[in-house]
């Protein structure tokens, strides 16, 4: 990472990085503001390898704690900022968190209020002195961005970064670098160490900065945590910036582009490609802290986005806005969000355009298409891309282990150098193979030439009749007809097939979805035994979601098994 910033600001100086909330960051003022929060961080105390939580908003804040955190080899947190008390708790105690910044709230989130009740003890707990709480034993100190509102906070993270500030030396500002802070030999005011208090020390940042290695931990990501509790995701500087570099070049993000995403930079979606692909390719990245379809419209009208990444869902909520017609994004030349780009540059048909899978253990997507793919090949309909550069697959049997020839279905396993560090607290043996690889518990299947089909998750199979059902198929399919917004797909009991193929759909705006006429449809793309016999119209709402929106899958299970017993929609066929 300091390596990454410290180049970055070189070679693109003045030009924009971000832009959130009316708030935007050049490549220098990202060096700068970090390396002044980094000093003081350190005049604050923190070491090499000391746990620091960010329970942020995206936003230029996230962004300044994140790099700062990095240059001095401390390891980010990333927290997720819809979780509720509980799963703060959890997560803040088994990471090992040893100070905090957070966000006063968020959204109608009172982060304050949450935290006292996460942390037991801490509202009674004095902010001028280290915590020592027993439901968090490591953690010592919680800073706020901006003005701190309890008396348990040890202040603001803005005082950390004026003490981290270029000091004087007479009447003249100690400046020197190449990006504005203090050159090596010039001295910081300490926080009223040795010399003494006011007295001027040694910069020790560039001498931390050069034992800053790629082995390094940078991160620690939670997963989402929808089958168990969730699982502190380890990764190095190598492997970020490597991922990094690496999904720049797949969108081929360069100083021209300018990059929106709403994906949050808790997930590794958002920090590592969102915000660290362009830092890596001197590209804009375009954010906002909250989506809302007519603001996102207003910045990427103003800002001229070319790129477009995220989940299609928001794509569509912007298309239907009232306002979108009126809009020039002319600028806007390609990207994930099909709906927001120009008719010559969508597929004819989505599943001729290669898509790309990832998990948080991977560091984002592990398969993905090689830069400059077009349409793909009858033969490759629906692929998810090859492997990234560094990431090797293979297909194994779930149950012997044995590798599986080209083209045959079983666990997907990746080795490579963007795979994760480990789980944090789990033994290297409880997570990878003998030889390195990481069973992601994804089905899936390799073509002879390399590309990835992905299946589904292992336990989502639908077995009916003998037969096996990719949920992924059948949910790409449904997906794919018009008035469709979300279409989900999992296996009901049935006495006579074992399992019954179901599916929940909701419909977008202003449509009315008819069960028959999607059969139909259905009927020319798949085989018989894949159409599922019970459908539900639903609103999203009454869906089971996890807080990074994947679909708890036993949950609608249940849900659509209740309501093929109750009849509440169409008869099942035969």
């Amino acid at each position: 990472m300091p390596t990454l910033l410290r180049e970055a600001a070189l070679q693109h100086g003045d030009r924009l990085l971000l832009v959130a909330d009316g708030e935007r960051l050049s490549f220098v003022e990202a060096e700068r503001r970090s390396a002044e929060l980094a000093r003081g961080l350190l005049a604050d105390g923190v070491g090499k390898g000391e746990r620091i939580g960010l329970l942020l908003p995206n936003g230029v804040d996230w962004a300044i704690c994140f790099f700062a955190i990095g240059r001095i080899g401390a390891i980010a947190v990333a927290l997720n900022t819809f979780w509720q008390a509980p799963e703060l708790a959890y997560a803040l105690r088994d990471a090992d968190v040893a100070r905090l910044i957070t966000a006063p709230s968020f959204r109608g989130h009172d982060y304050l209020e949450r935290l006292e009740t996460a942390i037991g003890g801490l509202a009674t707990a004095r902010g001028d002195r280290a915590l020592a709480l027993t439901s968090h034993p490591y953690l010592r100190q919680i800073r706020q961005v901006g003005d701190a509102a309890r008396g348990w906070l040890r202040g603001s993270v803005e005082e950390l970064s004026l003490l981290g500030a270029p000091a004087r030396v007479g009447d003249a500002r100690c400046e020197g670098s190449e990006w504005g802070g203090p050159p090596a030999s010039v001295a910081l005011i300490s926080n009223g160490g040795e010399p003494g208090e006011g007295a001027p020390t040694p910069d020790l940042l560039p001498e931390i900065e050069s034992e800053v290695r790629a082995a390094d931990w940078l991160a620690i990501v939670y997963s989402s945590g929808s089958t168990a509790s969730p699982k502190g995701v380890v990764h190095s500087h190598g492997a970020i910036v490597r991922q990094a570099e690496a999904m720049a070049a797949v969108y081929e993000l360069g100083p021209d582009e300018r990059l929106y995403s709403p994906m949050p930079f808790f997930w590794v979606g958002g920090f590592v490609v969102s915000l660290l692909g362009p830092l890596a390719s001197g590209a804009a990245l375009l954010t906002h802290a909250a989506f809302d379809p007519e603001k996102t419209l207003d910045l990427l009208e103003a800002e001229r986005a070319t790129v477009v990444i995220g989940w299609p869902h928001f794509a569509r909520a912007m298309v239907e806005h009232e306002t979108f017609a009126g809009r020039d994004l002319s600028t806007i030349r390609r990207g994930s969000m099909l709906a927001l780009l120009p008719e010559a540059a969508r597929p004819r048909d989505p599943q001729m355009r290669s898509n790309s899978l990832g998990m948080t253990e991977t560091c984002g997507p592990h398969a993905a298409a090689p830069p400059g793919t077009g349409e793909l090949p009858e033969h490759l309909r629906g692929a998810f891309g090859r492997g990234v550069p560094g990431i090797e697959h293979r297909i194994v049997d779930p149950k012997t282990r044995a590798v599986l020839a080209s083209g045959v279905s079983g666990e997907i396993e990746v080795r490579g150098s963007t795979v994760l560090q480990g789980l944090y607290k789990k033994e290297r043996e409880e997570i990878f193979t003998r030889d390195g690889f990481y069973p992601t518990g994804d089905a899936g299947h390799l073509s002879e030439d390399g590309w990835l089909f992905f299946e589904g998750r292992l336990g989502d199979v639908i077995k009916t009749g003998g037969a096996n059902v990719s949920p992924a198929e059948v949910e790409a399919a449904l997906s794919a007809l018009p008035g469709v917004a979300q279409a989900w797909v999992v296996g009901i009991p049935d006495e006579d097939r074992g399992e019954r193929v179901a599916a929940a759909l909701v419909a977008a705006a202003e449509t009315v979805l008819d069960v028959a006429q999607i059969r139909v449809a259905l009927r020319v793309q798949l085989s018989s035994y894949k159409i599922p016999g019970y459908f539900r119209i639903c609103r999203a709402d009454e869906l089971p979601f996890t807080d990074s929106g994947k679909i708890r899958r036993a949950e609608l299970a249940l849900f659509l098994a209740e309501g093929a017993r109750r009849r509440e929609a169409t008869e099942p066929i035969g």
